[in-house]
């Protein structure tokens, strides 16, 4: 008998945050896969609080939409891809049909993700 296997959506990643075991915890998810967000060092930090800030201001000044910190999005028609950019912008047209508590089913007009900037280096 062939097994298949159950490809993961948005759904699986909202009922495993409701889990108390995982509720402090993030995570992303590529083609299906799970993976969980492991905490950023100092420089990361420090660069996304810093860009969130002055992309905040220039947005709330020309009240432009909304400024977020690892917001959950994934793009419309593909429930199997679930993102976390350390920082985005999300106009209030893409924001007006979306619920307030879940993840965004749209993309942002803006994201920015430094971990390509800091690597983790690989164990030895």
């Amino acid at each position: 008998m062939a097994t298949q296997e159950r490809l993961l959506d948005v759904d699986a990643v909202t009922e495993l945050i409701r889990q108390p075991d995982f509720a402090d915890k993030r995570f992303y998810m590529i083609d299906g896969v799970i993976f969980e967000m492991s905490p950023v060092k100092r420089i990361h930090s420090s660069l996304a609080y810093r860009i969130s800030k002055l992309l905040g201001m220039f947005v709330e000044e020309r009240d432009l939409g909304e400024i977020h910190i690892e917001i959950g999005c994934y793009p419309p028609g593909d429930r199997s891809t679930l993102l976390a950019p350390d920082v985005a912008y999300v106009s209030h047209a893409r924001l007006s049909q979306q619920p307030k508590d879940e993840f965004l089913s749209v993309m942002p007009g803006f994201e920015l993700e430094l971990s390509h900037l800091f690597p983790n280096p690989e164990p030895s």
